[in-house]
């Protein structure tokens, strides 16, 4: 979704025929962040509300919506949110099943040696 994004700006940009240089000129916005934005990649952002302003500004710059354009980051964002914290919960419970797995398996073993033991040395 964050490539497709960018990719709507990077090709509104051309058919309106400007450069990163003029946009970063009328926006004021750093150009590696206008490539970053057209990459879809937040990674060069300090934090997450730089990259929706930066986003917003942008988008406005080239005649979008920028809050639609934010809007749909934000519904791409939250939907990651929710896959990233499905996966934490399960392999939360995943790790006290595993848990609970190893302690029954450590305390069959023990059962068995202690049983062989018995039966060898009575």
């Amino acid at each position: 979704m964050l490539q497709e994004i960018g990719e709507m700006l990077r090709c509104s940009r051309q058919e309106k025929g400007l450069s990163l240089s003029e946009i970063q000129a009328a926006t004021r916005v750093n150009i590696k962040y206008l490539k970053a934005l057209e990459r879809g990649d937040f990674t060069p952002f300090p934090a997450g509300i730089y990259f929706t302003g930066m986003l917003k500004i942008y988008a406005n710059c080239l005649g979008l919506n920028g809050q639609e354009v934010v809007g749909q980051y934000k519904l791409w964002h939250q939907k990651q949110q929710e896959i990233k914290n499905s996966i934490q919960v399960n392999n939360r419970w995943w790790g006290k099943i595993k848990s609970k797995m190893t302690a029954s398996i450590n305390l069959m073993a023990f059962t068995f040696i202690n049983t062989r033991q018995r039966k060898l040395f009575p």
